[in-house]
């Protein structure tokens, strides 16, 4: 419920218990301001409303968000832009909030230099305080005679507020404690929205992004709106407005105590509207699709229209510009600007964007709705993005925290775009948390590994339609193409996504090992000769090893030259031929046997294997075609557990028939972990017995 206004002395309007003072004319304003500033315990921050109903209303709205008078610390550097465009007594009040100002030419220098040596205050060169408009900025000594002074003192601004000054006389009737400190080299820029221009801001952001500069902004839609920002800076949270919460019409995320979550199934059954305009916020995020006008959260709308701001000449507008209603249902308008919430943030694309970049007229844009509102902070993204649950969880750890929103979300969205996204309109003086790690985003090697594996088998004709493993091998390439989206990887806690993983890899695994036991001469056995064909070879790979006879060997890798095909490295032996093949990453097998075995005599093959890393591996041996009616091979797998680093071993016998025709004949050993199976051959000769 909006406060009670009662007249002042001077009969000014005032909302009860607020820690705001409305102001309508520029002398009083000033002179307000200048009361203000000298005041050690004021009661409340001036507001000029500028004539603007829609100013006090919010002002009413705000003093059930706000408890008292809270000067906060000012940042290090602070920009405003065309300052002769403001009234005296605002440029007064912004100029506490920074340590030294700065010509709007020195902006870039200030994110390479750090803060420099000329102090300028943004109320230097104003009128006699009849709220005329300020000539500019002029350069001032008195900071630069104290290495620990702060800004230099202008007309009726007291000094810096130090950490332990305080301000009493809140609503309570308490102390309410000065902010911290400022972040080394924060950077403060103030103006009006129309000079929030891509020139020179774009590069000061791009430069303060690659400069880990804290950078936050004042702007409104004109001065008594930038005025009412700016008096908002000054207020303290009232202790009892602690609620977060988070709606998106986009996403599913897991919602961790402490956040109130309305997700996308949510949206389209509750009655949001109700629910978001009948709580205080301490920070609330909307996540949806729109425009600069417009966030959509089902059939709702997160409205940016200011019916009391003018209509620009010439400048696009929103179906509502033109028609006589909204495109969306009417009694599902959520005003933004009457959102009672210390801390807004809103997740859609271009919802602040440059003022000479915007698609619609300022009189229908969300952040200056917002900014015209009750919330002191107000997070809003510049450019277009694509933050999701990564942005979502990352969000809700800062709020957690009481971290900043801006710097936490453009953490996240870093990994998918070269530039920040999210911009802080405001002093973001209430946030002291840590910023929050976002989660990591980079799949894990195993499941890129599988990922190509599957890809290699299944899209480039490896296997053909009837195959019997083609069924299991594309619903797991399904669930990992789902597994390395950032929605998936977005989950902190990722254990049990890769227990289910390597659980689908054995299942896979025996599948494979089982049929290449039951028929050697299956298609996939063939991927060296399907893969090399797709392939050249890499000679800086060569190498040569020794082959399991202990003659010289060649050891080279074929590079597939297409996506379908994967790398194959092969090892050769000039007596006894390829040795060897395996894809890159694979297990390693060796093939330990006599070279003679007598006919109806029985051959130990023994088999020195290193996994690709540490789990179980399948492994198998089998003989040519010609000779299986004649042997016998026990046992018909072994599972055995690997690691990269240390050799393992399995045994297999060969039992041959009296009938055995003497001649050569050779082994072939297969070893299959992660997809990947790993081919050895070893010669023997069969003996009369």
């Amino acid at each position: 419920m909006q406060s009670a206004l009662h007249a002042d002395a001077d009969g000014t309007a005032v909302p009860a218990s607020s820690p705001f003072l409305t102001v309508d004319d520029p002398a009083s304003y000033t002179a307000a301001v200048e009361r203000f500033l000298a005041d050690p315990s004021p009661a409340a921050v001036p507001v000029w409303t500028g004539g603007r109903p829609d100013l006090v209303a919010s002002a009413g709205r705000a003093a059930t968000v706000y408890a008292g008078v809270r000067r906060p610390a000012p940042h290090a550097c602070g920009v405003l832009l065309s300052p002769g465009t403001l009234p005296a007594g605002l440029a007064a009040l912004i100029e506490p909030l920074a340590e030294e100002w700065l010509d709007e030419k020195e902006l870039a220098a200030v994110l390479s230099d750090g803060p420099g040596t000329r102090r300028r205050a943004p109320d230097e060169g104003e009128g006699p305080g009849d709220g005329t408009t300020t000539d500019g900025p002029r350069t001032t000594g008195a900071a630069e005679s104290r290495p620990d002074a702060g800004p230099a003192d202008g007309p009726g601004v007291r000094d810096t507020a130090k950490d332990d000054d305080t301000f009493e006389g809140g609503r309570d009737g308490g102390t309410v404690d000065a902010a911290g400190p400022a972040p080394a080299r924060s950077l403060l820029v103030a103006g009006l929205y129309e000079h929030f221009t891509l020139d020179p801001l774009w590069t000061a952001l791009l430069a303060a992004a690659r400069a880990d500069t804290p950078i936050t902004f004042l702007t409104g839609r004109d001065a008594a709106s930038l005025a009412w920002f700016t008096a908002k800076q000054y207020a303290g949270i009232a202790a009892d407005v602690q609620r977060l919460g988070l709606y998106t019409s986009t996403d599913r995320p897991p919602a961790p105590a402490g956040i109130h979550l309305r997700d996308e199934r949510d949206v389209e059954s509750e009655d949001i509207r109700t629910e978001i305009l009948g709580t205080r916020w301490r920070r609330v995020l909307f996540q949806g699709h729109g425009k600069d006008d417009s966030i959509n959260l089902a059939d709702f709308t997160v409205c940016g229209l200011n019916e009391t701001a003018p209509r620009a000449p010439g400048l696009l507008g929103p179906a509502c510009a033109y028609g006589p209603t909204c495109y969306k249902p009417m009694d599902k308008l959520i005003q933004l600007r009457e959102v009672r919430a210390a801390e807004i943030v809103l997740s859609s694309c271009n919802n602040a964007p440059f003022a000479d970049a915007a698609i619609y007229d300022p009189k229908f844009q969300l952040m200056l709705n917002a900014i015209d509102g009750t919330a002191k902070d107000v997070v809003a993204a510049v450019t277009i993005h694509d933050s999701d649950r990564v942005e979502n969880r990352v969000w809700m750890d800062a709020a957690l925290r009481g971290a900043s929103s801006a710097p936490s979300l453009n953490a996240g969205i870093s990994t998918v775009q070269p530039f920040p996204a999210y911009l802080h309109f405001g002093m973001a003086a209430d946030d002291a948390g840590p910023l929050p790690e976002p989660p990591s985003v980079d799949p894990g090697p195993l499941l890129l590994t599988a990922s190509a594996r599957l890809t290699a088998y299944l899209a480039g004709g490896l296997l053909p339609p009837g195959n019997p493993l083609r069924p299991r091998l594309g619903k797991l390439a399904a669930k990992v193409e789902g597994l390395v989206t950032r929605r998936s990887l977005a989950v902190r806690d990722q254990t049990g996504t890769m227990r289910g993983l390597l659980d689908d890899l054995q299942s896979l695994d025996q599948a494979i090992a089982a049929r290449i036991a039951e028929d050697p001469e299956n298609e996939i056995s063939d991927y060296p000769a399907h893969f090399g064909d797709r392939s050249r070879l890499d000679a800086s790979s060569a190498a040569r090893v020794l082959c399991h006879c202990g003659r010289p060997a060649e050891r080279y890798t074929r590079r597939a030259l297409v996506p379908t095909a994967l790398d194959t490295e092969c090892v050769v032996c000039p007596r006894c031929g390829d040795v060897s093949l395996r894809l890159p990453g694979a297990p390693t097998v060796r093939i330990h046997a006599d070279d003679e075995v007598p006919q109806g005599g029985t051959l130990r093959v023994r088999l020195v294997v290193r996994g690709a890393r540490t789990g179980p591996l399948r492994l198998g041996v089998h003989v040519p075609r010609y000779l299986r009616a004649d042997c016998a091979v026990e046992p018909a797998l072994h599972r055995i557990r690997v690691t990269p680093d240390e050799d393992r071993v399995a045994e297999f016998t060969l039992s041959l028939s009296a009938g055995t025709s003497p001649q050569a004949y050779y082994v072939t050993a297969y070893a299959v972990q992660d997809l990947a199976v790993t081919m050895a051959r070893r010669h023997f000769g069969v003996v009369p017995a």
